[in-house]
């Protein structure tokens, strides 16, 4: 029996080691999702794949400290994780962000990055945010449907992920605009 427990955890730490591997090879952040969490899903289905804690916050036109939004938006907010996704008036979300520097894409690029990082590791695949860009200051940076914050134009403070396909999503309070607008009114910088 003494034979065996020594066998078993050296086993067990093996297949640790091989999950954390396999897990830290994989973007948390791409094209379609941060940490897992795609758009399109439910409340119940995030907790279900996330996990807790979380809390649902409603927005009440502007009224509730922190989450400045329209009326019937609501937002799932997952604190530990530095996670949050938002919802208007439905039930399948529409807008995911993180500020979360364990989350990364690909090429290295997360919370806490440098724009000059950003800008290295994907050249002219990003671009400004036509919403964002004020008085020549880009303070959000768009590649497909990932959006890159810059709060303090020198840091990547969040990322977000929205739907740059959605009828008139580059127009006037389309989901560019106001993907825009979460990512920077509602983020606590990258942490």
């Amino acid at each position: 029996m003494t034979r065996t427990v020594p066998i078993a955890a050296a086993f067990v730490a093996a297949l640790t080691a091989a999950a954390y591997s396999v897990a830290g090879s994989s973007p948390s952040i791409s094209s379609t999702s941060i940490a897992g969490a795609n758009r399109g899903l439910t409340t119940a289905a995030y907790k279900r794949l996330l996990g807790g804690p979380s809390h649902l916050e409603a927005a009440k036109d502007g009224s509730l400290t922190g989450f400045e939004q329209p009326e019937g938006w609501t937002r799932l907010v997952f604190p530990k994780r530095k996670l949050q996704i938002y919802f208007n008036g439905g039930v399948k979300s529409v807008v995911v962000t993180t500020w979360n520097k364990a989350y990364k894409t690909a090429a290295g690029i997360g919370p806490c990055s440098t724009v000059e990082q950003l800008k290295k590791a994907y050249g002219r695949k990003i671009r400004p945010s036509t919403f964002n860009t004020q008085q020549g200051n880009v303070y959000v940076y768009t590649m497909g449907d990932l959006l890159f914050a810059a709060a303090n134009l020198t840091d990547v403070t969040a990322i977000g992920l929205y739907d740059s396909k959605a009828p008139g999503a580059s127009r006037k309070g389309g989901s560019l605009s106001y993907a825009g607008f979460v990512i920077l009114a509602d983020q606590i910088s990258c942490s």
